[in-house]
């Protein structure tokens, strides 16, 4: 812009300064103007300092300085004459449901796109002003958000916060331990390392799923025992080549009536 006004293409005009700089300005104008620039750059630089100190103060005392996740909702206190003298953070009567059951549905192996589709059905919407469908991301980084019991993240740092949990800490924890496995299977899918049974079998003794792994060139399969705060598995793991003649067995048995074949084909 200075260039412009070097050029003569244009003029600055600060009316609270009663100051025009223009092609021709004297070097008194020059300097007020400099001047003025080096304070305004000071203001605006004190300003963001004194933010960040008062949000770092606020996160020290187990406050979170910023919009609650879904599931919970920012409110103010008043006094009686309606004047704002805080701020809080509350369990959203009306999402913080939802919460619970996406973690449910997750340690019971649920997808997170299954996850999101079940939520938009029971009625979930997002705690913005449009109050949007959830979308499968929203699910996936709500389920990894471990505000939920307590702790806020804040600066890629994690802090103990003052409000209510909707969750209990372990489980998240075991949520996130078969994120972590859901994850690591991906990634073996990826790479070609792809399982017969992957995803598709639970354990009859607890009802978690299994995860298989490979060592010394056979594959395994083993309960991840997801529950075991609560239920006592004591499954081992079994190779997966003792599983396939049962579930050929078992398909073997199958067979599909001739009205449900024609209703088929006349889909």
């Amino acid at each position: 812009m200075k260039g412009l006004v070097k050029e003569g293409k244009i003029e600055l005009h600060f009316p609270s300064d009663n100051l025009i700089y223009q092609k021709n300005s004297p070097a008194s104008d020059k300097t007020r103007l400099g001047m003025g620039m080096v304070f305004g750059e000071y203001y605006s630089s004190a300003i963001s300092d004194n933010v960040k100190r008062r949000q770092d103060q606020k996160v020290s005392i187990g406050e979170f300085p910023g919009k609650a996740p879904i599931g919970y909702k920012n409110i103010n206190i008043t006094d009686a004459n309606g004047n704002i003298i805080s701020k809080d953070i509350v369990p959203d009567p009306v999402r913080s449901k939802y919460i619970v059951k996406a973690y449910e549905m997750r340690l019971d192996g649920k997808s997170f796109r299954t996850i999101a589709k079940q939520l938009k059905e029971d009625g979930l919407r997002a705690n913005t002003k449009g109050q949007g469908v959830v979308s499968q991301s929203q699910i996936q980084t709500m389920l990894m958000n471990p505000f939920y019991y307590g702790v806020m993240r804040y600066n890629d740092k994690e802090y103990p916060h003052k409000y209510q949990p909707i969750i209990e800490k372990r489980l998240f924890d075991k949520v996130q331990f078969l994120n972590e496995e859901r994850n690591n299977n991906s990634h073996k899918t990826l790479t070609r390392q792809v399982f017969t049974f992957s995803g598709v079998v639970r354990c009859a003794t607890c009802g978690c799923s299994y995860s298989s792994y490979e060592k010394k060139g056979r594959v395994y399969m083993r309960c991840s025992k997801a529950r075991r705060d609560t239920i006592d598995c004591n499954q081992p793991p079994v190779p997966e080549a003792e599983l396939l003649p049962q579930v050929d067995d078992l398909l073997k048995r199958l067979s599909i009536s001739e009205n449900i074949v024609n209703q088929v084909l006349d889909v």
